[in-house]
């Protein structure tokens, strides 16, 4: 029988919601880390659904992409800190 990739790997819906909890997950351990506050991970997560949205992840490393919208939270709110 012909599986399509949907049916062998889920649907698209299913994909993205996969790549943002990892993306959310991913973001709350770094904004821990630099001890953020809490609004700071719902902003990043906001900026990489953006990302996502307009398929600026693709070829990307989900880390970079985190770490890039983590960054951009920092700077818009003023905080110092330094992603390395």
């Amino acid at each position: 029988g012909g599986y399509g990739l949907g049916n062998r790997f889920g649907s698209g819906r299913e994909s993205r919601a996969i790549t943002l909890q990892n993306a959310k997950q991913n973001i709350q351990q770094l904004a821990s880390k630099l001890q953020l506050k809490p609004h700071a991970v719902d902003t990043a997560l906001n900026y990489y659904k953006l990302a996502l949205t307009k398929h600026l992840t693709k070829g990307r490393k989900s880390t970079h992409v985190v770490a890039a919208c983590v960054y951009m939270v920092c700077r818009k709110d003023g905080t110092s800190r330094i992603l390395v």
